[in-house]
């Protein structure tokens, strides 16, 4: 009986020692995952941003007459298709899957999207009426200047999720 107890407690400590090992092994795991998600969900919103941007930079100055509307096209048509690949569907899929929590702040860029689509609709049918409209600038340059801060703004939640890891 005497040697009974102590190999239960021998036996019950190596148990609750390996239990305990197992967790925080788990959690560390979960936690270098984390940190890799959310290293990728940087670099594709950054360049998700980039991208969108990129797509809309050449508006402001087919707006002011210093473009054709055909050179923009040409510019967008000439941007590095494969560097920008999936990296909205990248996105998307992690802040959905893995961080909810930045739903609002990747919303925020959606919406700017949506703007600049409705933007260049507008833009094209009174482009094709009247040519080069300076008003337009202005109007791009503000959604531009929005899809930069709204990055910045994403980027800052994720590095306040990142320190909660």
């Amino acid at each position: 009986m005497e040697i009974v107890i102590p190999l239960i407690t021998l036996l019950g400590s190596g148990v609750v020692s390996a239990f305990v090992a197992q967790k925080l092994i788990n959690s560390r795991s979960e936690k270098d995952f984390k940190r890799k998600k959310l290293e990728e969900l940087f670099l594709a919103m950054d360049k998700f941003c980039i991208a969108l941007s990129l797509a809309n930079l050449a508006w402001p100055r087919v707006a002011k007459g210093e473009l054709t509307y055909d050179q923009a096209l040409d510019s967008i048509i000439n941007l590095d298709k494969q560097e920008f690949s999936g990296v909205f569907q990248t996105a998307q899929m992690i802040t959905i899957l893995y961080f909810p929590e930045m739903r609002p702040d990747f919303q925020k860029i959606l919406d700017i999207r949506t703007r600049l689509t409705a933007l260049q609709i507008d833009f094209k049918s009174a482009y094709k009426q009247i040519g080069p409209i300076p008003e337009f600038a202005k109007k791009f340059s503000a959604e531009l200047l929005a899809v930069e801060l709204a990055s910045e703004q994403f980027k800052k939640g994720l590095a306040n999720v990142a320190r909660k890891i």
